[in-house]
Parts: structure tokens; sequence; C-alpha cells
């Protein structure tokens, strides 16, 4: 399943109503296809790219931000569904600081993703 820009951007609208951070929703190729930036979308991201490469979260320092294209500090975290890797979620801000909300936020959209497919399935 691909995540769809339709459901990242529902996704980003609810977060953005919650957090102040910057949220960022990318596909496999590292192509921004939400964010609470809509100026970012379209762009490649650096740092997500490489959490699809190695499938693991990625901590980004202000410093590693300047060496990435299209990155801001923050964290980014892989999305599964059926064990496969379809996307990234970024957070801006402090890693540290971010981290637990980025992690919350990874969960119910995979949660959502999951929804909408067992949904789509049952249509």
């Amino acid at each position: 399943m691909q995540l769809v820009s339709e459901l990242s951007k529902k996704i980003i609208k609810e977060v953005q109503l919650v957090m102040n951070e910057h949220v960022i929703v990318t596909d496999p190729r590292g192509i921004i296809i939400a964010s609470t930036e809509e100026k970012r979308v379209g762009f490649f991201h650096e740092g997500a790219w490489n959490v699809m490469q190695r499938k693991q979260k990625l901590y980004i320092s202000k410093k590693e931000a300047a060496d990435l294209k299209g990155v801001k500090p923050g964290i980014n975290l892989p999305i599964s569904y059926q064990g496969d890797i379809i996307g990234v979620i970024g957070i801006t801000g402090t890693p540290e600081a971010v981290e637990p909300f980025a992690d919350i936020i990874r969960r119910l959209t995979e949660l959502i993703i999951r929804e909408a497919y067992y949904i789509e399935a049952k249509e």
C-alpha cells in the first residue's frame, strides 16, 4: 500500500491542531507529500531518504541539517505497513524533546493506514 497524499494531508492537518512543531510526511523516494509548511510539499528530503535506506529512525542536529538537502533539525521515523516501510514522518525541533510526540504520531499514522486499507478492502 502506498502512503497516499490525501491521507497524509489529513494526518498533518490534525497534528497541526495540537502541536507547534512542523511535521512532514514523505513518500519512499524522500519527496515531501504533506507538510505543515505547504511550500515544502514536492521537495526532496534527504533525511527521509536516509531513513528509507537504513530502515531506522534518524536524529538530525542543526549541524547535520545544514549538510543535508531539504532538512531541518528534528527526528525522522519510518512509517510501516505489513512489514514494509512506505514513507517517513518527520518533526522539527530538538530530537530528544520531540521524539515521544513523533513516535505517537507515527503509531497513529500506521493505525490510520491499516484502517483505511481495511475499509478499502471491505468495499
